[in-house]
């Protein structure tokens, strides 16, 4: 399918109707044009819907239907969760829009692939940042390091390296924005941040460089491979308010937002306090059921 017809998840168009809500979400999970699917108004009464009391003070499952092998709740707080077998595991998302990611964790000999999302846009212009918490592969001694990977646009710009400590100073002095007309590759860097507990610094890392990619005209991707080792080493009210101004500057600055969390690592009342932030709740399990809220 080309990119022009890809279905994209747009949650910001959450004022749109819950019968159009329901047909964009499976579309995008089945990977066709809303076309493709048979006419809701075939399954249930649509008019019926729109009757749905919404409170987000009672989020109990108001209403249920089977359509296209998934399963449609609605919930009262507003949202609307979508069960089922996606054709792909894959999928573009509009920019702007935070994604929680939840899926069963790995042991030593198990590897879960998880799933990857893109943003909307041009590919050619697209800038990454990375990160990472006690991963193996970096060759550190202090668990409790994170590490920060940046893929400029990968058209003429070079990025601003962004992170903590010395190494990561000594980095950003070579490396300044600028115009590359004769080597449009991407360039990547790599920086640590000794201590992934020191959120206040992460985020005004983050921040700062996803303002240089905006003024460049980049398609920004933040993606955060774990979310435990992140709680590990801060409370659960300091990463509240660190991805409550994240997501505030996803949106701002039309940033494509996923952070990835097992849910074998982390406690379910966390999960739940920190849900509510995303504009997009996924859910996986090893058999490749999976469970979206928007």
């Amino acid at each position: 399918m080309d990119s022009q017809t890809e279905p994209v998840l747009r949650p910001s168009e959450g004022d749109a109707p819950l019968s159009t809500r329901v047909a964009t979400t499976v579309a995008w999970l089945e990977g066709v044009e809303q076309t493709a699917l048979t006419p809701l108004q075939d399954v249930i009464d649509v008019d019926a819907l729109q009757e749905l009391p919404t409170d987000a003070e009672r989020p109990s499952v108001t209403a249920g239907f089977d359509y296209e092998g998934y399963r449609i709740d609605f919930n009262s707080d507003g949202t609307i969760t979508v069960d089922g077998t996606p054709a792909s595991t894959d999928g573009t998302i509009a920019p702007g829009t935070s994604v929680l990611c939840i899926g069963p964790a790995g042991d030593s000999t198990e590897y879960i692939e998880w799933p990857t999302y893109t943003i909307a846009g041009p590919t050619d212009h697209q800038a990454w940042l990375e990160v990472f918490a006690k991963d193996g592969d970096i060759p550190s001694t202090n668990e409790d390091e994170a590490e920060l990977e940046f893929t400029a646009p990968t058209t003429r710009q070079t990025p601003f390296v962004c992170g903590a400590g010395e190494e990561s100073a000594q980095i950003a002095s070579h490396h300044r924005l600028g115009v590359d007309y004769d080597h449009p590759q991407p360039e990547k860097q790599v920086v640590r941040i000794s201590d992934c507990g020191d959120l206040s610094t992460l985020g005004q890392r983050v921040s700062d460089q996803l303002a240089v990619w905006e003024r460049v005209g980049a398609n920004s991707v933040v993606r955060i491979h774990s979310l435990a080792p992140f709680l590990d080493a801060s409370a659960l009210s300091q990463l509240f308010q660190f991805f409550h101004l994240l997501i505030g500057q996803v949106a701002a600055t039309d940033t494509f937002l996923q952070v990835q969390c097992d849910a074998t690592l982390v406690a379910e009342r966390t999960i739940d306090t920190l849900d509510p932030l995303f504009d997009v709740v996924i859910e996986f399990d090893a058999d490749g059921r999976f469970s979206v809220s928007i």
